[in-house]
């Protein structure tokens, strides 16, 4: 079939084919045109507002997070632990070095200029040597060479001189004499070394060594007590009568809450028997205040804040133990408390009570949140505070049972400082300088409430008087050392308050002596053992040696106070080697000591002293 004739025939044919576009239509949804509207550009500042306080919400959540709330003391652990090996030794002070690290860190980045020295921590190391004893006929004496034993009864005579090699690093020589015993302790270069003598025959009787820093000693009931510490890290070396006493990791203890940088070593040792007996712990690189108090041994230390749930600031951190015969020192708690102490003379125990009296700096931290840069508003207290020994399920620990805190009325000038502290059983004297000066006398009748008894305001304070007796007292005080200026007051002491007899003060002056050396040294102003002080019915003595610090030059000055008339007399003891001490049983006859002579005087008809004997044991 041709194509055109197939075109026809559709063209012509109907087909049968339904139609479904209808259906379709009906079962499809109604669809509606899609309205578009303009829009603006988006401003870049839409979100800033929101950003900005997520930010300073995600700030303060992380300066919680980084700064704790903090307080201003913390009790200690309630025992001591104890290492099981050397490996825990090394970790533990890792772990202490981090943690101080870590504070140091932070402080730096939170507070502008932080140093871990921001507060002046004094080294208030106590001078409590004692070179010389003069017992019936005999003077016991520690030259700068080593122990000389002196025959008064006749003719001075030497009955025992001994080397011990003393040398330019010995500076510790201290000299006991108990139970017919004489004790030696002296610290040469990295050891303490401790020897017995008896005093008839001068033999030894027992030594004890250790290598270690003496810090202080004290002889009570026949025993004798000694604080010494390692300032590295190696297991103690101890030998008792030349015999080794060898310590593990396991005799080595510390504390949780209390830095560890240093081991400490509290030695007892019974006179009677020689036994001895330490009590070794690791804890700070030093102390600042050994306070004994019968069997009771009190641990001070001021330091820099290291924690971060204490406030920025000095802290002092006060450790308690007890002699135990069997044991020796047993742990007896911790306390850390703000503030610092400024020696000994700042603290005081009677039976379970423990009196501090603190300097404290407050330091109000402003910070900002996007710098966290400080500013630093500083308020000056002094914080009186009474601590007892508490028995808890068998533990001691120290607690807090009253304070009292001492302020500047005045908020203009908020800095107030400790001049003196004096203590009694029943009440504590602060006196302290502000604006003005006044006398804060406070009552211990009940510790667990410290009441302020009475207040003295503008009052002329003075500060570190020693007795003659009751009724009349002096004060050494340095000028300037690099000129050999010192000034000497006398007081009198029946109303109380130390009344400054202004007609008999006494302006000293050493330069003559100075030579080619830096400043002069008068050691009776830290070292009470070194002057000489004494009296009978006519007179009041007093005497101390003054030297330039190469010890080239020297002299001994010794000052007589009538009774009656108040008359002073001054004399000046020039010898070949000058004198460091006087002893004397009576004022009637003295010994004046140096280095390699011994000088009698006697009191003559004219009142004064000439030489009637002398012997150089060069």
């Amino acid at each position: 079939m041709k194509f055109r004739d197939f075109k026809k025939i559709l063209k012509t044919e109907e087909y049968n084919i339904p139609d479904v576009l209808d259906k379709i239509k009906a079962n499809l949804p109604e669809i509606k045109p899609r309205i578009v509207n303009q829009q603006r550009p988006i401003s870049r500042l839409r979100f800033a507002a929101g950003f900005l306080s997520l930010m300073f919400m995600f700030l303060f959540i992380f300066t919680a997070i980084s700064m704790p709330p903090t307080t201003n003391e913390i009790s200690g652990p309630v025992q001591l632990n104890y290492f099981t090996s050397q490996a825990e030794i090394t970790n533990t002070l890792e772990k202490f070095n981090k943690q101080k690290e870590q504070y140091i860190n932070l402080s730096q980045q939170l507070y502008e200029n932080y140093t871990m020295e921001d507060i002046k921590i004094n080294r208030i190391y106590e001078a409590n040597n004692q070179v010389a004893i003069q017992d019936k006929n005999r003077i016991y004496y520690l030259n700068n060479d080593g122990i000389v034993v002196y025959n008064t009864s006749g003719d001075l005579t030497t009955i025992y001189k001994e080397d011990l090699k003393f040398d330019d690093k010995t500076n510790v020589k201290t000299l006991y004499l108990v139970n017919n015993e004489l004790i030696v302790i002296y610290n040469n270069k990295q050891f303490t070394h401790l020897i017995k003598y008896d005093v008839e025959s001068m033999n030894v009787v027992y030594t004890y060594t250790i290598a270690a820093t003496y810090i202080s000693s004290y002889v009570h009931r026949s025993k004798l007590y000694m604080v010494s510490i390692l300032n590295n890290t190696v297991l103690p070396f101890i030998k008792a009568n030349e015999q080794w006493k060898k310590k593990e990791p396991t005799d080595i203890g510390y504390l949780d809450n209390v830095m560890g940088e240093s081991y400490t070593i509290l030695t007892t040792i019974n006179l009677n028997s020689n036994e001895s007996f330490e009590t070794i712990f690791l804890s700070f690189n030093k102390w600042d205040v050994a306070y004994f108090n019968d069997d009771d041994l009190y641990l001070i230390n001021n330091h820099m804040n290291y924690k971060k749930n204490l406030d920025y600031g000095e802290y002092t951190t006060i450790l308690k133990f007890r002699n135990v015969s069997s044991e020796g020192f047993v742990y007896h708690g911790s306390y850390t408390l703000k503030g610092s102490a400024q020696n000994s003379n700042s603290v005081y125990a009677h039976g379970n009570n423990f009196r501090i009296v603190l300097e404290v700096t407050h330091y109000n931290i402003k910070r900002s949140f996007l710098f966290f840069k400080k500013a630093i508003e500083v308020e000056q207290v002094i914080n009186v505070v009474n601590l007892q020994s508490v028995n808890v399920d068998g533990r001691y620990i120290l607690e807090v049972t009253s304070s009292y805190e001492i302020s500047e009325d005045s908020r203009e000038d908020g800095a107030i400082s400790v001049l003196s502290s004096t203590f009694s059983p029943e009440q504590v004297v602060v006196e302290s300088r502000g604006i003005d000066t006044k006398v804060t006398v406070l009552s211990f009748e009940d510790p667990s409430n410290i009441k302020p008894f009475t207040v003295h305001r503008n009052r002329t304070v003075y500060s570190n008087v020693h007795k003659f007796d009751e009724s009349f007292g002096f004060s050494l005080r340095t000028r300037k050392t690099a000129t050999g200026e010192f000034e000497l007051r006398f007081f009198d002491l029946r109303f109380g308050n130390p009344l400054e007899l202004k007609n008999l003060a006494i302006d000293l002056n050493y330069s003559s002596l100075l030579d080619d050396a830096d400043y002069m040294v008068l050691e009776g102003i830290e070292n009470p053992n070194a002057l000489y002080v004494n009296s009978d019915m006519q007179n009041y003595y007093l005497g101390f040696s003054v030297n330039n610090n190469h010890n080239t030059n020297g002299t001994y000055t010794l000052i007589r106070i009538n009774k009656t008339t108040k008359e002073v007399i001054t004399e000046e003891f020039d010898t070949d080697y000058y004198i460091n001490k006087i002893v004397s049983v009576d004022s009637k006859t003295i010994y004046g000591l140096s280095n390699y002579e011994i000088v009698c005087y006697k009191l003559s008809e004219d009142n004064s002293y000439i030489v009637y004997d002398s012997l150089d044991i060069r």
